[in-house]
Order: C-alpha cells, then structure tokens, then sequence
C-alpha cells in the first residue's frame, strides 16, 4: 500500500530534483521491505534460539576465533617486523635511562618534588594525624608518638593565631 502511494506520487511530481527524492525513497521503502521479509521469515529459528544460553565450544565463534590467537603474535606478524625494530626500540630505551637517571641535573622541579609535603600544605598535618590515631586505635597499636606530635601542632597552631590576633588588633 505504501510502496502504491509513492509510486503515485513519484508520477504527479513534476520537479525533476523532488522526483529524484521520492524515487531514491522508493528504492530505500524497497530494499526495507525485502529485509523485513528475510527478518520475519527466520524469526522463529532465532526465536527457538534466544531461549537457551549458547555454548561457546559448540559455537561458530569457537571455530572462527581462537582465544590464544588474540593474546600473542602470529608467526606472520612476527615475520613482517623488521630485524632493526628490536635494536632501535632497545637502544632508544637506554638512552632515555642513561639520560634520566645520569646526566640530567635536578631543577627547581625535582627539589620541589622531594620537599616534605607538610611543608608545602601546612594545614594537611593535623587532619592526617588526627585519621592515623582514629587508625591505630582500631587496629590495636600504639598512638604515643601520633599523640605527642598532634599536640605539638596544635600548640603552635595557637600561638600563630595569638600572634595574628594580636597583629590585626594592634
């Protein structure tokens, strides 16, 4: 019934671009229609089939695509590399070690990377002790030393907020 109505239409349309248009839908409609037919008619097959789990030893899948061929090289891959490949990825690789780990001087970077991260965030310190006591607590062990170093934190946290009280009141 549709595929009569464009044909219909295709006929009374006397633009040639629009003509064009509707026979380009016709030929879409056409080849849509045939597909649907080819899907309706091997449902029941696919249908029978969604009802049980597929077996992959038993599969087609098994037979196309083995396992081990995805996880390592084939002998043809390993052919096709070249022979200089290996000594210039080695060589290359030693340098990059030899030039980061020997020659290369350290910058402002590296120092700033090595500094104590207590120095750089001051107010990290007393939220990180305060959680490794909560920590050692549950666990069973010994808070002494964490104890000792969170008061002497919060000491010196007072006395700098005593000094800049007394700084803005001045």
């Amino acid at each position: 019934m549709i595929l009569n109505t464009l044909k219909l239409s295709v006929n009374s349309v006397r633009n040639s671009s629009l003509k064009r248009i509707l026979i380009d839908k016709r030929i879409s409609f056409c080849v849509l229609q045939k597909s649907l037919k080819k899907f309706y008619s091997n449902s029941t097959k696919s249908d029978e089939m969604d009802d049980k789990p597929v077996k992959y030893t038993t599969s087609k899948a098994h037979l196309k695509h083995k396992s081990y061929e995805n996880f390592r090289f084939s002998d043809e891959e390993i052919a096709e590399t070249p022979v200089y490949e290996r000594p210039i990825l080695l060589t290359s690789f030693a340098i990059f070690l030899i030039y980061f780990g020997i020659l290369r001087e350290p910058n402002d970077i590296d120092e700033k990377l090595g500094a104590n991260l207590f120095d750089t965030v001051p107010e990290l310190e007393l939220p990180l002790i305060e959680s490794a006591i909560q920590n050692y607590e549950m666990i069973g062990l010994d808070t002494t030393q964490l104890k000792n170093r969170f008061d002497e934190l919060k000491q010196l946290k007072e006395e700098v907020e005593k000094t800049n009280n007394k700084t803005n009141n001045e």
